[in-house]
């Protein structure tokens, strides 16, 4: 077999080279900055209760680490409360654009502007900003807050990482009004975290950012007055769930939920011991006396044959039939189950003040019926302009980070899209571009990042491809014969409970043939 070679001119092993170190020392930041797999991770977790909660609550300061580590029990014993974080997290859709801005009293140097925007289009193609943004906003609501460092490549993208909240403290703002955050040096002093900083085995090309190494060795140089340092403002994500005037006690968003969702829990359990305990049954037998005789414990039968038949009825009854004797009268006991809709009332009831108190409509988390579909859709239409708050909060901090670590002049935008608004918002970009509006915006709508996007446009016009397609099947194109009469259907949630009625039973099914 003949071997084809190819000489490579010193620019290109430099790049080669370069890559090739670039993607070994993110392989090694990525295994550092997650786990030891050859080392079992050990941890031990309180059972709390609402007597717990409600003496943390009492001093929510000095207890906002149990707090926190009651929101992440919570998610491991609630699926309501799991399904409420996740609602939120997963509601907007984290489509987003790139503008550049421009002084608009100047001409536009498309030369100039190209090269930078590709650049930060590219870089951000690689963020995955729907993964990242889902598990920010998840821990802002779980934990209050989220910190995170961003970790870059020129050729594998960044991420960022996140920090243990319970080490990280917010200190102020900066000139452009984005958190600053200290990180308590001591962290690392905990298991084997000192690899973080110092390597493993003498090879540090994997370890943590500078200001980590740097922090933890004045830490260590100079004692407990350097415990707390800074973290690099232009590379730390800082995201708190309430409001500025309180930023420094950040608490899970739904810490007032918590009474009520143990409360659930201890219904749940108390009902299902109470029907288990229904399915039971006792048997009682009694061991007869010697008749006409006045001897005190003279049997008819001797207990050994007692035992006997106890034994082989034991064996011959279910699991859920007890069986005793007695030198007494014997009858069944049964444990009858309730006639009444009490214990489901009951059960309903702290459900519905619990859905009540969040301010969300339980639908939207739990399987249920309901023709009120416009109350619903502006339930949903509340509980986004408040988690909205959250991603407008890390908007500004990704063009923050832009302006600083990548280039000025250029404006990340997150739409205001959600799985419930979806189509909606792509038929409002739909008709904005058809009426002169950003066809790119119309795009990722649609789900395409904003490179990728710009790559469908620029090859598809210069391709020419569009010349070949057969235009697709709509208004303009179809017979009017094709066409069906009458008005649009309206929406679902635009009807109300009659018409939505109306429409489930196909009442006005035969109405226009």
């Amino acid at each position: 077999m003949e071997m084809i070679t190819r000489s490579m001119s010193s620019e290109d092993y430099a790049h080669t080279r370069k890559r090739a170190q670039t993607i070994k020392n993110f392989e090694k930041i990525q295994q550092i900055l997650q786990r030891d797999v050859t080392r079992n991770i050990t941890k031990s977790f309180t059972q709390h209760t609402k007597t717990l909660i409600q003496q943390y609550l009492e001093s929510p300061i000095n207890n906002i680490d149990n707090i926190r580590e009651a929101s992440r029990f919570l998610t491991r014993v609630s699926m309501v409360y799991k399904k409420l974080i996740l609602y939120y997290a997963t509601m907007p859709l984290y489509r987003y654009t790139i503008i550049p801005t421009m002084d608009l009293s100047e001409e536009i140097d498309i030369d100039n502007i190209m090269p930078n925007y590709q650049k930060i289009l590219k870089t951000f193609h690689h963020f995955k900003m729907e993964k990242e943004c889902f598990n920010i906003i998840s821990c802002v609501i779980r934990d209050g807050q989220f910190t995170g460092f961003m970790y870059e490549s020129d050729d594998d993208g960044m991420f960022l990482m996140p920090l243990d909240v319970q080490y990280c403290r917010v200190y102020g703002k900066t000139g452009s009004g984005e958190w600053i955050t200290y990180f308590n040096a001591a962290y690392f002093d905990v298991g084997t975290n000192k690899q973080f900083v110092l390597g493993v085995d003498g090879d540090t090309s994997g370890c943590w950012d500078q200001c980590f190494i740097d922090g933890y060795n004045q830490y260590k140089e100079i004692g407990r007055s350097a415990q707390w340092f800074r973290l690099t403002p232009e590379k730390t994500c800082t995201i708190v769930s309430g409001t500025d005037d309180e930023f420094y006690m950040p608490l899970p968003y739904f810490v007032p939920l918590f009474v009520s969702l143990l409360q659930l829990i201890d219904t749940e359990a108390i009902l299902a011991s109470k029907t288990e305990l229904q399915n039971y049954k006792l048997l009682l037998g009694k061991i007869p006396l010697m008749k006409d005789s006045n001897d005190i414990d003279d049997f008819a039968i001797s207990l050994e044959m007692v035992n006997q038949f106890q034994a082989i009825i034991e064996n011959s009854v279910p699991d859920l039939v007890g069986v005793g004797v007695a030198p007494y009268d014997f009858e069944v006991i049964n444990f009858d189950k309730s006639t009444n809709n009490d214990d489901t009332d009951t059960l309903n009831q702290n459900i519905n003040n619990l859905f009540s108190n969040a301010g969300v409509n339980k639908l939207v988390v739990s399987s249920g019926s309901s023709t009120n579909a416009s109350g619903i859709k502006y339930s949903i239409a509340n509980d986004t302009g408040n988690m909205f708050i959250y991603v407008r909060r890390l908007e500004s901090w990704l063009n923050y980070y832009i302006k600083n670590n990548i280039i000025d002049g250029f404006e990340l935008e997150i739409f205001d899209q959600t799985r419930y608004n979806e189509a909606d918002f792509v038929q409002m970009k739909k008709e904005a571009a058809t009426l002169g509006g950003s066809a790119i915006d119309y795009l990722c709508s649609l789900g395409d990042t904003p490179w990728i996007a710009w790559n469908k446009i620029r090859f598809e016009n210069a391709s020419k491809i569009k010349e070949q397609m057969i235009p697709l099947m709509n208004s303009y194109t179809m017979s009017g014969s094709d066409q069906k009469s009458g008005r649009p259907e309206m929406p679902e949630e635009d009807l109300s409970e009659e018409g939505v009625s109306a429409r489930v039973s196909g009442k006005n099914d035969d109405r226009g043939t």
